[in-house]
Parts: C-alpha cells; structure tokens; sequence
C-alpha cells in the first residue's frame, strides 16, 4: 500500500471522481452550466475592455485628435458644426495642425436586389491627412 506512486494515485483520484459526477448527475450538470456561463461572460467583458482600452487605435496619436461641435444656448445642448462656421474656423486657426470636416447620416442603398439603410459620411479634403492615412483608391 505505501507503494503507490503518484501516477497510481492520480488515477484513482479520477476515477472517484467520475463515479461521484455520475451519482449526483444534477449537481454534475449545474456545476457544467455555472462553469460555461462564468467562462463565456468573462471571454465577453474581456474581448469589450481589450477592444475598446487595451487595443491601440489604427492611426498614430489619437491623443491629438479632437471632435469639435457648435453650443447651441437656446436649446442647451451641443450639435454638429455648420459647414460656413466650419470654414472660419479652417481660415482663422492657428492652434490645430489640420481641420478636417466630416458630416455622417443614414441613407437608402441599393447594393442588390433590394434596398437598404447605410450609415454614411462625407468628408473634406484633409480628413484622411488628418488621420495620416490616403484615401482609398475607387
């Protein structure tokens, strides 16, 4: 009996335990499903947090580009710029390396036999400058 080596133990470790799993085949089962769920939500919170905090973004120095938007008082709240108030800003700035304008909406396509909604943008000339990338080829 103090013979056994570690390989022997192991084993019949394993085979207790088969036979418990399958005396208590409910606990066995909720056990499983508790298990799968905890190791599912976690893959998904992770894959969230690693895309949007951990994963760098695709176009060097993000921490240099900025969004502006025009305040509107009588309403309270802020909404895009005009492309007139843009162009002064473009004109009269001297703080920002380049302006970009970009206005985005939905519009009905038809990339087959039937139509659908695309969320769409137009953009100015320097948008891509901006993001340091060329645009790409028609």
């Amino acid at each position: 009996m103090w013979g056994r080596t570690s390989i022997e133990r192991f084993q019949q470790n394993i085979h207790y335990s088969l036979r418990s799993m399958r005396r208590n085949a409910g606990l066995t089962c909720t056990a499983v499903l508790v298990m799968a769920l905890g190791i599912g939500a976690n893959s998904a919170v992770f894959s969230v947090v690693n895309a949007v905090l951990l994963k760098p973004l695709g176009y060097q120095h993000p921490d240099r580009i900025v969004s502006l938007s025009s305040a509107w008082k009588q309403k309270g709240d802020q909404g895009p710029v005009s492309a007139p108030d843009f162009q002064d800003w473009h004109d009269q700035s001297d703080t920002f390396a380049t302006l970009a304008y970009y206005t985005d909406f939905d519009v009905a396509v038809q990339p087959g036999p039937s139509a659908e909604y695309a969320h769409v943008a137009r953009v100015g000339p320097e948008f891509f400058a901006v993001f340091g990338i060329s645009p790409p080829a028609r």
